[in-house]
């Protein structure tokens, strides 16, 4: 039997020249509460901070997931130059639909959608304390590498 909330999911996909993508980040960033942003964010971050993010970041996709038309989560795909480039992956879902699911649901487009583009050098980096992602990550196979932060992990995942 399927989950109820799983099975209700539904993505949406933005590329960077889609105007609608930088409103729907900056609303859902500024949404999350100071726990939430720190985990996406690594740092605490404040309005102002959040809203230049939302201006100047330049992720080739933004995944958004929704249930019953509602976003719940969003994930940032970020591609870096060169002749073998390779994506960062940023996540973070709504602090009322936590423990559903959607966190790895919404991970694993990502990731498919890094796959499909020919990318085959996949990164997270998250806090220590962040289990949640650990969960998503490990589930994924990503694998962590050694230590370089105390409170910051560095995983990836490659074809």
């Amino acid at each position: 039997m399927s989950d109820p909330v799983i099975s209700r999911l539904n993505f949406n996909a933005w590329r960077p020249d889609d105007p609608f993508w930088r409103p729907v980040l900056q609303a859902h960033l500024l949404h999350l509460g100071p726990d939430s942003r720190l985990n996406r964010f690594l740092v605490w971050s404040s309005d102002a901070a959040i809203m230049r993010y939302a201006a100047a970041t330049r992720p080739a996709l933004v995944l958004g997931a929704r249930i019953d038309g509602r976003l719940c989560g969003l994930a940032e795909l970020h591609v870096g130059d060169g002749s073998d480039p390779v994506a960062e992956i940023a996540l973070s879902v709504d602090e009322d639909t936590r423990r559903a699911g959607i966190g790895g649901a919404l991970f694993d487009v990502a990731v498919s959608e890094a796959r499909r583009r020919g990318l085959s050098d996949i990164w997270i980096h998250f806090l220590r304390t962040n289990t949640a992602i650990r969960r998503i990550s490990d589930r994924a196979g990503f694998i962590r590498l050694p230590e370089r932060d105390p409170s910051v992990v560095t995983a990836h995942i490659a074809a």
